[in-house]
């Protein structure tokens, strides 16, 4: 019997914030390790790279860091970190503005359908744009837990809930724009990060997922 409008979810979930443990992250990175070694060395298109990446990653942290249920919040409304109340309200304006367009017929009452939508789609755009910055500046802080924050990501893209996507270094400094080369140059930096040729300095290089925007 499919879930009532506005009922929560019953949602399974991998407990990815266990990999802020030391022993459950090397309990992982050897999982990953494992996984990585069953791929292939040519999969085929970016595609198919993708999906078996994608998989390891997600077969190891099962492994690792185990399941968790957890239940969506009341209303049905998905609870993600780029619906702020800016965003809330500006949906609920351009809901209210379609009604009074259905119900009065008018070209003013259009026009301002139109406007309340234009806006809503530059706030939820800006909103998840803040939310990749966000999500860059942590990793920057933080590079030995990333995988931990990637797998996060990932999980979400499964669910279709994508992020704006921008730009990030390749290994020689140029700049990577589209997805295939992006997806490509996260699977170099976890195989360098699981498999290091050497120790670290204490001074570390401008990370290559830092945003590249102004500010």
């Amino acid at each position: 019997m499919p879930d009532r409008l506005g009922r929560p979810k019953r949602i399974v979930r991998v407990c990815w914030e266990c990999l802020a443990d030391p022993s459950v992250r090397g309990v992982f990175n050897s999982h990953l390790r494992e996984s990585f070694n069953q791929i292939p060395r040519e999969v085929g298109d970016i595609e198919s790279e993708w999906t078996m990446f994608s998989s390891s990653i997600v077969d190891a942290a099962i492994r690792s860091c185990g399941r968790k249920v957890s239940g969506a919040g009341r209303g049905g409304n998905p609870r993600t970190q780029w619906w702020t109340l800016e965003v809330r309200d500006a949906v609920k304006l351009k809901k209210e503005s379609y009604r009074a367009w259905l119900a009065q017929g008018t070209p003013e009452a259009a026009e301002a359908y139109r406007q309340a939508k234009r806006t809503t789609a530059v706030v939820v755009s800006e909103a998840k744009t803040r939310v990749w910055e966000e999500f860059g500046e942590a990793m920057e802080k933080d590079y030995r837990t990333a995988s931990g924050k990637f797998w996060q990501t990932v999980r979400c893209l499964r669910r279709g809930k994508q992020l704006s996507a921008n730009t990030v270094y390749g290994g020689g400094g140029e700049l990577l724009v589209s997805t295939g080369h992006i997806v490509g140059r996260w699977k170099e930096y976890f195989e360098d990060l699981l498999n290091p040729t050497d120790t670290p300095s204490v001074e570390e290089p401008a990370p290559w997922w830092q945003d590249t925007g102004g500010g």
